[in-house]
């Protein structure tokens, strides 16, 4: 039950009535410190966030986004958790100069301390000399904006903290606030705590760079430091936040999410906020990618989607900044998602050496496409293109996989043979072969099928309207649609003949028309109109390739890794996830369908035959009646 609320002339006449026998002063001095203690116990609802404070006391340089406003309701949140005699521990994820450590690691504390200014709050960072620079703009807040001193108290109306410093204690790495026992320390990872109580914790950046980062040492250092020193000095009640952006897959992030998921789920103590610069979709498999220490994103983005950036940055931003970096380092820094530098089979800066620009094209001598085959749809299908120039070296220019069915992957394969001219259609058969065989025969069928029912619909189309200019107006239980103005020699559009094509019921091979069939004929459309479906259909645009394996998936990349750095292989253009998969995969991990798409295309191209695995004689797709 709450407790009844004094009116003003309550409080004045019990305050009268407690200094009655104190002189003048006495009582005048009394009365303002009551004024200034009911004032800073209202500030919990002036300033209900980190945030509202911040703009306050910052307002020229404090910004606010929707990563900033979820880390606001995230550390309210562990505050609330802290007062009810909880431990609370949260780590935070997100790419550099995104005002994180700005909004945790400044203004949280010192809006701690306006609630409970009895707190003991301590900020460590890989130098004690970057941690003082995070707790002298606190101390600088508190002078600028606080009660002022004894000899010079700021007046009411202009204190907007409620609280003071300790005149004999004020130095930018140790000081703490006046008539209270609250107090902040800025200590190094070198430094100790011996001898000082913590009851908040926020570490911020415990790594210099990505040398230190990748130092084994080092990092023991860190998680030692960690779990033998900080930890130590907390109560149970204590509240420890991280903040960091990833280097490592073993960085104190790494060790935290990893020491986690091996306790039971009643023992979890880690909220783990994690933001990357760009919204990515979930690995094929959660399970894979555990040990890797993979999170969601905390915003709930659609994949592909950019951070609302405190900087100002658009999406073109971002991906320059990507193209600036590296893959590498945007995976760590700038996603949160941190790549072994050693023990990964292909290295990032080979491909980047030997890369040429998106808009190059040499001469080839042999296209293929690529298939890695989902399982069903349950895993990601791989789909790779790239072509052999006439200087021997193998170009790789296209990646469409993405998790699909398996009629889909199929389709998408042929579609990709027809887009790139590919001479060959490469596909694993290890797995179900027949059956992986029978999608690709059915799937170049339902696609000539399509063909010659758009054929027909544009003869029918044609023949029932005037040379002439006329204006043919769509109209059906799908409602109106744009009017399409046909003159001599002009060609259909696509949306209009796709409508023809299926509201007359010209031959589909299907009992009803979809959605998805109205799709798979405008796919069909595009590239009738292009001319690269043109010709005897009767005849596939390339031959059908099965390749087996007998040997590991890491003897099968080793080699294509090796024509990657010695510069037998270059992409054309960034091809971002098939790198962050070359990059990240391991021995022992899950094997993507990109990667083994990769390297049954350069495999092929290159004309290498390792160990046993083999590339058998290529198959000629019948072209008798489909069986789906």
């Amino acid at each position: 039950m709450s407790a009844p609320t004094l009116s003003r002339d309550a409080i004045q006449a019990a305050i009268a009535e407690a200094t009655r026998d104190l002189s003048p002063h006495e009582r005048v001095a009394v009365a303002e410190r009551v004024a200034r203690e009911t004032a800073r116990r209202r500030r919990r609802s002036r300033y209900p966030s980190p945030g509202v404070l911040a703009h306050k006391v910052d307002p020229l340089t404090t910004r606010e986004t929707p990563a900033l406003q979820l880390l606001d309701r995230e550390l309210v949140a562990c505050t609330e958790a802290m007062e009810r005699g909880e431990g609370v521990r949260l780590a935070v994820f997100m790419p550099p100069q995104e005002g994180k450590s700005r909004r945790i690691t400044i203004a949280f504390p010192l809006w701690l301390l306006l609630r409970n200014p009895n707190l003991r709050i301590a900020i460590a960072s890989f130098e004690s000399e970057i941690a003082a620079g995070f707790s002298k703009p606190i101390r600088d807040w508190i002078t600028e904006h606080g009660s002022g001193t004894p000899l010079n108290p700021r007046s009411l109306a202009d204190d907007l903290l409620g609280i003071t410093l300790r005149g004999d204690s004020s130095s930018r790495s140790r000081f703490d606030i006046a008539g209270h026992t609250g107090s902040v320390v800025a200590v190094g990872m070198k430094g100790g705590l011996t001898s000082k109580a913590v009851d908040v914790l926020v570490v911020d950046d415990p790594y210099k760079n990505r040398e230190q980062a990748d130092n084994p040492k080092h990092r023991k250092m860190v998680e030692d430091w960690f779990r033998n020193v900080a930890i130590p000095r907390l109560p149970s009640a204590a509240l420890v936040i991280l903040v960091q952006t990833r280097w490592h897959p073993d960085d104190l992030g790494g060790y935290l999410i990893r020491s986690e998921r091996t306790l039971p789920e009643h023992m979890r103590r880690w909220r783990f906020v994690n933001v990357p610069a760009q919204a990515e979709r979930p690995p094929s498999s959660l399970a894979d990618h555990a040990a890797a220490g993979w999170l969601p994103d905390s915003l709930g983005r659609e994949p592909g989607q950019y951070l609302v950036s405190t900087r100002g940055r658009t999406p073109e931003d971002w991906a320059q900044r990507r193209a600036e970096v590296g893959e590498m380092t945007w995976g760590s820094l700038y996603q949160q998602r941190p790549t072994p530098p050693e023990g990964a089979v292909f290295a990032f800066e080979h491909i980047t050496k030997h890369r040429r620009a998106a808009d190059y094209e040499g001469p080839s001598s042999r296209r293929a496409v690529a298939v890695d085959t989902s399982a069903g749809g349950a895993d990601e299908a791989g789909l790779i293109a790239g072509y052999r120039g006439t200087d021997g070296r193998v170009y790789v220019t296209h990646d469409r996989s993405g998790r699909m069915s398996s009629a889909r992957w199929a389709r998408v394969a042929w579609l990709l043979a027809v887009d790139t001219g590919a001479d060959d259609l490469v596909w694993e058969a290890n797995l179900a072969g027949p059956t992986m065989r029978q999608e690709l025969v059915g799937a170049w069928h339902r696609i000539v099928q399509q063909v010659r029912t758009l054929a027909a619909a544009e003869e029918e189309l044609l023949a029932r309207l005037p040379v002439q200019r006329k204006v043919w107006e769509m109209t059906g239980e799908h409602g109106e649609a744009p009017g399409l103005e046909l003159e001599e020699g002009a060609v259909l559009d696509h949306a209009a003949l796709v409508w023809a094509a299926t509201e007359q019921r010209l031959p589909l091979g299907e009992a009803a028309v979809t959605e998805d069939d109205r799709a798979e004929l405008a796919e069909v459309w595009e590239r009738m109109s292009s001319g690269s479906l043109a010709g005897a259909l009767e005849t596939p645009p390339c031959r059908l390739v099965a390749v087996h394996a007998s040997v590991g998936k890491r003897a099968r990349a080793t080699p294509v890794s090796t024509a990657v750095e010695t510069g037998k292989v270059s992409h054309v253009g960034v091809l971002p996830e098939l790198e962050q998969e070359l990059t990240q995969w391991q021995e022992g991990a899950a094997s993507p369908g990109r990667l083994d798409a990769y390297v049954w295309l350069v495999t092929h191209l290159l004309g290498a035959r390792r160990g046993k695995t083999t590339t058998s004689a290529a198959v000629t797709l019948p072209t008798g009646p489909s069986t789906r």
